[in-house]
């Protein structure tokens, strides 16, 4: 079961890790912008 499982779920998360890579880079900048206008929001 676990050879089975193992090349099944590394080709699974091969594409999903590339999505979650993608997504965090992104997520990360807007979390930025987001952090940066509640700064704006705080300071002002």
């Amino acid at each position: 079961m676990n050879k089975v499982k193992g090349p099944a779920n590394r080709n699974v998360a091969g594409p999903f890790s590339l999505l979650i890579t993608l997504g965090n880079v992104g997520g990360l900048t807007r979390f930025n912008m987001n952090m940066y206008v509640i700064n704006a929001v705080c300071f002002f």
